[in-house]
């Protein structure tokens, strides 16, 4: 079965679209590494996790409810609105603080464990 250790952190509140999708331009390990750059404090420290809820909030990213930032390789790395991120964790028991806004930007960072 598909698992993961994954992290939500805030995304920095200076980070723009523009420097998310400058990720994908990059070369594998700089790109991490400034994706990396962009998260801010933790919301959800690391968590062991079967696929559902990561997989779930890369087809959001896919269908353009969130943002793939980082895939071919790991780390997956997806941002969204804290709502989107409730919706697709909700299953797996993660909870998202009450005290984050709805609209507010999380990044996952989410790397395979099996």
């Amino acid at each position: 079965m598909l698992g993961f250790s994954a992290a939500v952190h805030l995304l920095e509140p200076s980070a723009t679209t523009a420097d998310l999708e400058r990720v994908r331009e990059l070369p594998y390990e700089v790109g991490v590494d400034y994706a990396l750059q962009l998260r801010g404090d933790v919301l959800v420290p690391h968590f062991a996790t079967i696929g559902a809820g990561v997989l779930d909030l890369v087809r959001r990213a896919e269908s353009g409810r969130a943002m793939l930032v980082h895939n071919g390789g790991y780390p997956y790395i997806v941002v969204g609105s804290a709502a989107v991120f409730r919706e697709a964790l909700r299953g797996i028991a993660v909870g998202i603080p009450n005290e984050i806004e709805d609209d507010q930007r999380l990044m996952l960072v989410a790397w395979d464990q099996s």
